[in-house]
């Protein structure tokens, strides 16, 4: 017979392996390796006025 085993998760971070809560993780992490860009804030505001 062979063994089995199991994995738990406590419930506090059962969020964590969500897919959108993991996917937010993975962007967070990206952005800390990898920073955006500067936002150029006139054009910005210019694409915001328009809607």
């Amino acid at each position: 017979m062979g063994d089995k085993t199991a994995q738990t998760i406590p419930d506090s971070e059962l969020w964590l392996h969500q897919p959108e809560a993991s996917a937010r993780l993975d962007r967070a992490l990206l952005a800390i390796i990898e920073p955006p860009n500067a936002a150029d804030l006139d054009v910005l505001e210019q694409q915001l006025s328009c809607k």
